[in-house]
């Protein structure tokens, strides 16, 4: 067989368990031959099987809770899901000490009243495991990522009430493996006025099994290798698309418009305010929504604002900035001088209109606004008056 077609193939195959194009919060495609977990309406048994931090990335180590090197038996980490045109999942930055946008615009919706457009932005906690499927252990370690209350929350509360302390049972020792098992329920529940179906889970119990092959445990991943770590400014692009982009369509459409040579503007004020520029801008098992309310997190952490006012200036300053196509300048207003209306013009040149004729002979002669800028010239050296610019 042809190689390109054959490692295609192979490709195709190593990849049948993951996700779809979604974008994902985890580099999966690292994983070679990665294999997903889905659990099974009623009866699953598996066995979780813990691995070593590798990297900085697990939350755990941030807080200082972990070293590089700690043996864990799982990640737990907060995701947005869904977010922006591309509906990506992405790691949220507040659990790692900085600035998330998305938690932001979250907490910009709920304060103006709008809780459903912050439900559907705030992170939810998810947790990965390596796991061996005990009724299928020819796959070998397999991944389980699903939300923490739905499983993980179930899991611990099991594991306390298996202790005969006050500690919890351990159920991830490598060295004496234990199969958990646990009953798998097709619920279906109304959320928000919608029905919403998933497995629900309960009836975990713990039963010691026989020792593991090492080499398959070897395979456990370190999840925090494989996390996408993203700075604060790739999580905004994320949730509102790529600005450039957009904003330079919109200059495409406003090139196009035909333009007016002396246009008066019917405004009191002297200047055109600046327009507003808007933004445009899998999980393996669980890409439901049905218990996103029970997962939010509403970090009241400093809330960083921006100065409108400023923005404004910005924005304007920027417009001012760019040249004016030949001979398309326009008046930007009408303004009122000693009681008198008069209709007050800008250099498409970015010259003080009337001062400056003639001062700069190239622009000048291209211009079809010379014999307005020559009058204004004359009117001013006239009555010796200041330039009302």
């Amino acid at each position: 067989m042809r190689e390109s077609i054959k490692k295609r193939m192979e490709h195709s195959y190593n990849t049948k368990d993951r996700g779809g194009g979604r974008p994902q919060a985890f580099n999966w495609n690292e994983i070679e031959d990665a294999k997903f977990y889905t659990p099974k309406e009623k009866k699953n048994k598996i066995c979780v099987i813990s691995y070593n931090v590798a990297t900085k990335n697990d939350p755990m180590v941030y807080s200082k809770d972990y070293e590089i090197g700690s043996e864990s038996y799982m990640l737990d980490i907060q995701l947005h899901m869904y977010i922006g045109p591309q509906k990506a999942d992405i790691i949220c930055l507040n659990q790692f000490g900085k600035k998330c946008p998305i938690c932001d615009k979250a907490n910009e919706f709920k304060d103006s009243g709008d809780k459903k457009s912050a439900g559907k932005l705030w992170p939810s906690r998810f947790c990965y495991y390596n796991i061996i499927d005990m009724e299928n252990t020819e796959d070998g370690i397999q991944i389980l990522g699903i939300k923490y209350n739905k499983f993980e929350k179930l899991l611990i509360t099991a594991g306390r009430a298996a202790s005969d302390d006050d500690g919890i049972f351990d159920f991830s020792d490598n060295a004496h493996p234990t199969i958990i098992s646990f009953w798998g329920e097709m619920v279906t529940k109304n959320i928000d006025g919608n029905n919403a179906t998933y497995l629900e889970f309960s009836n975990f119990n713990f039963k010691k099994a026989e020792k593991l092959d090492k080499v398959i445990i070897k395979q456990a991943k370190s999840f925090d290798k494989y996390l996408k770590m993203i700075t604060p400014d790739e999580a905004e692009k994320t949730l509102f698309g790529d600005e450039d982009e957009s904003d330079s369509d919109s200059e495409s459409e406003e090139d196009e418009k035909p333009k007016s040579k002396k246009k008066v503007v019917e405004d009191d004020d002297e200047n055109e305010k600046p327009k507003a520029k808007g933004k445009t801008k899998g999980h393996p098992v669980d890409d439901d929504d049905e218990e996103d309310s029970d997962d939010e997190s509403e970090d009241d952490d400093e809330e960083e604002s921006e100065d409108e006012d400023e923005e404004s200036d910005e924005d304007e300053d920027e417009e001012d900035d760019e040249p004016a196509p030949k001979a398309k300048a326009k008046p930007v207003a009408k303004k009122t001088v000693v009681g008198k209306p008069v209709t007050v013009f800008k250099c498409p040149k970015k010259h003080v209109f009337g001062k400056d004729c003639d001062k700069f002979p190239k622009d000048c002669e291209e211009c079809d606004l010379w014999a307005d800028c020559a009058k204004e010239q004359k009117k001013l050296k006239a009555n010796k008056t200041k330039d009302v610019f």
